[in-house]
């Protein structure tokens, strides 16, 4: 009887030691091909990815709402080779975008400044090798547009200022202030509306008269406080850039002005956002803040580091008039 105890015990071992190193070569294998499938499935992910990423330079903006990081700018195929991969997109609140107010062919203004122009209007930066950069402000007049004027002139500075048609009235003091310092008035058109979100639903002609109003009425509400002002310049809310968009501003006999970079917009400290404009620096380079509102606080705390840093780099800051 002992003995036949004793040859059970040593099948039940022989068992047991056979299941364990099935399991530790099954485990073994597990772990030396795992990596292997996890780094094919990796590379997939990161080409669909990179594929995404490459398809959306061409269509939409990535929302800064949605997402914190830099996004590109929407090119076409001929402007592709000289925009930046640093240019960014401005949250803002589209108040025209849920009134969705759009201009029937019966309702079409009469354009201002009327002028056809076969020469380049569309900029991302000024064509030249010098070191020289401009300062472009969006969104303006605001609540602290008086002390950025007082900075830009302790520098000798003259900048773009974008203003908005629906602003402008609320601040006068502050727009012909701009005007008499001798900085230049630009049209951001009237409010901001998101063309990216009425091209989604409006036809050509529906997407044209609506431009051509929100530029007159913006140029309207700029002369009746600066009437003798030349609008030279439009940039278009969150850089949007089509050729019709271009025939238009031919019309109104502006220049269109994107911009090389600008981060003012993250919500990421001060200080990282002083050294991502420091960091993208380059001549010829259009740098995008904005105002309105409490936003200009931000934009004087970034410039009030950043023209002593680019100056110090043997940077000087043109004047758009001799570049564009």
């Amino acid at each position: 009887m002992n003995k036949i105890m004793s040859l059970l015990l040593i099948i039940v071992s022989l068992i047991i030691l056979s299941a364990s190193i099935s399991t530790f070569y099954t485990w073994n294998n597990y772990r030396r091909i795992n990596p292997v499938l996890e780094n094919q499935k990796s590379n997939i992910e990161n080409t669909t990815e990179s594929q995404l990423s490459t398809n959306k330079t061409t269509q939409e903006p990535i929302s800064p709402s949605t997402s914190t990081e830099k996004a590109t700018t929407p090119q076409t195929v001929e402007e592709s080779t000289e925009a930046s991969s640093n240019i960014v997109y401005i949250p803002y609140e589209n108040e025209c975008v849920e009134t969705q107010e759009t201009i029937s062919d019966q309702d079409t203004p009469t354009t201002l400044n009327l002028k056809t122009n076969s020469d380049k209007i569309f900029f991302t930066k000024a064509d030249t090798q010098e070191k020289v950069i401009f300062i472009t402000i969006d969104d303006g007049p605001g609540n602290y547009t008086m002390e950025l004027l007082d900075l830009l002139k302790k520098y000798n500075i003259k900048a773009i200022f974008f203003v908005s048609g629906d602003t402008v009235l609320g601040y006068p003091e502050a727009l012909k202030r701009e005007y008499e310092e001798r900085h230049y008035i630009g049209t951001h058109t009237y409010c901001h509306r998101s063309y990216y979100q009425l091209q989604k639903t409006a036809d050509l002609e529906t997407l044209k008269n609506t431009l051509r109003s929100d530029l007159q009425k913006t140029e309207e509400n700029i002369k009746k406080i600066i009437p003798e002002v030349q609008v030279k310049y439009l940039r278009m809310p969150e850089g949007y850039h089509k050729d019709w968009v271009e025939e238009i501003a031919k019309e109104f006999n502006y220049k269109m002005l994107n911009w090389t970079a600008g981060y003012d917009w993250l919500q990421e400290p001060v200080e990282k956002i002083i050294e991502e404009y420091k960091k993208s620096l380059k001549p010829g380079g259009i740098y995008l803040f904005h105002d309105g509102r409490d936003r200009g606080l931000k934009t004087i705390k970034i410039l009030s580091e950043l023209i002593p840093y680019a100056l110090s780099q043997g940077y000087k800051f043109g004047d758009p008039e001799e570049y564009f």
